[in-house]
């Protein structure tokens, strides 16, 4: 069948749509075709299977007869690279399987360069790249990118902190995440394995005056958490919670926003509610389901809950059943999340009550009936 008829890159646009929408599993599933093994489009971070893209563009360019069958490409990488092409796209080839070596150099130069940021300490990514490519079997410095931003997602499944520069992108072979799980406990003569540097910042580090803190917008968009298959490997630590129980991290970005509200206050001329804003957690203790009692300009109280990270906005976080309850039942709550702590400190803020579709289930407690004897 022609391939001619898909003459409008929007049609190309609506089939990589559908593959977001979908997810690279599902979509090559529903139209018959398997994993591109000849080339993949690159468009705006993301890599597309040619094949399925151009056989699903086909249908929305020629209705009548539909999406094209794997069968009907076979044998015909030049041809479905050309029509990819003369739309505008970037079409590159399918690179050979990353072997063992190849994969454990690139995770510990990744984890490398992490532990440095993560340190404050600076570094080079272009001079790392240098140093890794000779070790990487003539790779590409695309498909190098590529590797680094696979090992990002799975930073960012396994709920620990990633290369901001490297955006994460799914859709990464299980080889890859067990080799990350293993190089993370792995501990070179002289230093600590490298959870340990990521997850243990210095708690001496100084917090940031409350002039530095950008105010931003929470991430969009929010969506409902995909539940994962359940995976039944041991862990030795859970970076969310290891993070979450860091006592002065936590306090240090709650004094960050009890300074800030009552900044917020007497510099618009309520000294009354400014001299009244309290510090619930370390006044009364926790368990008050917030940590600041503040006001609207208005006089109406907030009830701030703080949640403070040194890694990025996306970092996922932990909140008790105390907090997400009170929110429920008080519309002054506010959530303040505070990340890159110690570094740029950025702000944003969710409002309650906190809407289901961001919550993940962690943890279940179960309770025995106290039966008479």
């Amino acid at each position: 069948m022609s391939l001619s008829r898909v003459t409008d890159r929007a049609h190309v646009l609506k089939a990589m749509d559908e593959f977001n929408r979908s997810g690279r599993v599902n979509f090559l599933a529903n139209y018959g075709f398997k994993k591109s093994r000849t080339s993949f489009v690159d468009y705006d971070g993301v890599f597309y299977d040619s094949e399925a893209i151009l056989a699903v563009a086909h249908g929305f360019a020629d209705p009548a007869h539909g999406p094209l069958k794997a069968r009907d490409l076979k044998g015909r990488p030049a041809q479905i690279k050309g029509r990819i092409e003369e739309l505008g796209f970037v079409v590159v080839p399918a690179s050979t399987p990353w072997s063992d070596d190849e994969v454990r150099f690139i995770v510990d130069d990744y984890l490398e360069m992490l532990a440095k940021e993560k340190g404050g300490v600076s570094y080079s990514k272009a001079g790392h790249r240098r140093l890794l490519m000779p070790n990487l079997s003539g790779r590409t410095k695309s498909s190098i990118e590529f590797k680094h931003q696979n090992i990002s997602a799975v930073m960012q499944d396994l709920q620990l902190p990633f290369i901001l520069g490297y955006k994460p992108r799914g859709n990464y072979q299980h080889m890859l995440k067990e080799m990350i799980e293993r190089r993370l406990v792995f501990c070179r003569e002289g230093q600590l394995p490298f959870y340990d540097r990521l997850a243990d910042p210095p708690n001496d580090q100084v917090a940031p005056d409350m002039n530095e803190v950008e105010w931003v917008r929470p991430p969009q968009p929010i969506l409902k958490p995909e539940r994962r298959p359940a995976q039944f490997q041991a862990r030795k630590t859970d970076f969310v919670k290891r993070e979450a129980m860091n006592h002065h991290l936590g306090k240090e970005g709650e004094r960050l926003v009890f300074e800030t509200e009552r900044k917020r206050l007497f510099d618009a001329g309520r000294h009354d509610l400014a001299d009244n804003v309290r510090w619930v957690s370390v006044e009364d203790g926790d368990g008050a389901g917030y940590d600041i009692a503040s006001f609207e300009l208005s006089g109406e109280p907030i009830f701030i809950e703080v949640k403070t990270t040194r890694c990025g906005r996306e970092q996922s976080f932990l909140i008790s059943d105390n907090e997400y309850r009170f929110a429920e039942l008080n519309p002054g709550f506010r959530l303040y999340r505070i990340y890159d702590f110690g570094k740029s400190p950025k702000l944003f803020i969710l409002t309650g009550p906190l809407s289901e579709e961001i919550l993940l289930p962690k943890q279940y407690e179960i309770r025995f009936k106290t039966l008479s004897k």
